[in-house]
């Protein structure tokens, strides 16, 4: 065990200190809180800005302290903690910095894309749609990880519970995101893909929620109103401005079966998670990014770093894990908890160099052996 300190150590303490790097991103904030909250170790939340150097790419200056603001700077002083975790590209070049300046003490994870050779990170994790090369110290999960709790059906709300007096039978859902880079989501293909869904629901005496995102474009509501409207169903539709902003916490909670448009990897993921049988539906890719997908993927899989984010190829790993169906047939075999997995995995592969210090506390991750490398989900 560690008994002093060096410079930008930390004092000596019988639990691993880490740092959670925090963005604008509520998105990545949630994956980066979901694994500090499942390594059960103190954490200390540290939301960083960043100035236009923050747009340095870190293929070529990955490591520095020269993309945070003043006042972000004075927040990242030492003592350094034992591990910093943060999300994406922008925190990258803070963490190395971080580590060098700790004496190589100070490990670091970094969850998703950081657009730099995983080689010279300490642990990534990661999913399917980002091009991460396949190395040693990466972690891809089937899904993303997320602190988004679903309300066992409707919780205590009085509303809800009115709505679920009023609509007995079984509840269904429909989770409608919008047009990413390059796919189209169109009021078109989602009023295809409601239509039916409708038709299936009144088969089954099912009750049909419908909830948008911010990214839901008003062509896109409208077409999903003219259809409730003309099929005669429920008035269940909830928009992010809807006065029940827990609406979609509240649906991933009641409802046996769900629909859910592949242009978010986060609402896919959170439609798994809540147990529901899942179905996909595709948004519509455009000619020229689908050209630059498989351009980047080829490279990813040569070994390169990919610069476009493969939807696809996420959509395959869940699909082929049985998490995700079609319309006619959903299904969900039941995700395991990926945040505890992935804590489960950093811990583990810390612990190979506890002999080095890399924790104040290293005595509880005294070896390999007694510390298996958890399993990488493919």
């Amino acid at each position: 065990m560690c008994s002093t300190a060096v410079d930008g150590a930390k004092p000596v303490s019988e639990e691993p200190s880490v740092w959670c790097f925090l963005g604008d991103r509520t998105g990545d904030n949630n994956q980066a809180l979901a694994l500090a909250e499942a390594l059960g170790w103190p954490f200390e939340v540290k939301r960083l800005d960043y100035t236009i150097l923050r747009k340095v790419p870190n293929r070529i200056v990955s490591s520095g302290f020269f993309p945070l603001t003043r006042s972000a700077r004075s927040t990242v002083a030492p003592p350094y903690p034992d591990l910093i975790i943060g999300v994406g590209q922008r925190g990258v070049p803070v963490a190395r910095a971080i580590r060098t300046a700790s004496g190589g003490r100070t490990r670091t994870v970094v969850i998703g894309w950081p657009r730099c050779s995983p080689a010279v990170l300490d642990l990534v994790v990661t999913t399917a749609n980002y091009p991460v090369p396949s190395h040693s110290n990466v972690l891809k999960l089937p899904i993303a990880m997320s602190r988004r709790r679903p309300v066992a059906d409707g919780g205590r709300d009085p509303r809800w519970a009115a709505l679920r007096r009023k609509y007995p039978g079984p509840w269904w859902g429909f989770l409608v995101g919008g047009p990413s880079r390059h796919w189209d989501l169109t009021p078109e293909l989602v009023e295809r893909a409601l239509v039916r869904l409708t038709a299936l629901a009144a088969e089954e005496g099912a009750t049909l929620a419908v909830v948008t995102s911010r990214r839901s474009s008003a062509s896109l509501r409208d077409a999903i109103a003219r259809v409730l409207e003309e099929t005669g169903t429920p008035d269940l539709f909830f928009a992010p401005d809807d006065p029940d902003r827990a609406a979609y916490q509240r649906i991933l909670g009641t409802v046996s079966r769900l629909a859910v448009t592949g242009d978010s990897v986060a609402m896919l993921s959170d439609a798994v998670a809540s147990g529901a049988e899942v179905a996909l539906v595709l948004p519509e890719a455009r000619p020229a990014g689908r050209w630059r997908v498989a351009a980047s993927r080829a490279w990813t899989r040569m070994g390169g770093l990919g610069w476009e984010r493969d939807l696809e190829a996420f959509w395959a790993e869940a699909t082929d894990a049985g998490l995700v169906g079609s319309m006619e047939d959903p299904v969900n075999v039941g995700a395991p908890d990926v945040a505890a997995l992935a804590a489960a995995w950093v811990k583990s592969r810390l612990a190979l160099t506890a002999e080095h210090c890399v924790f104040a506390g290293a005595g509880a991750l005294s070896s390999e052996r007694s510390h298996p490398a958890a399993p990488v989900p493919r």
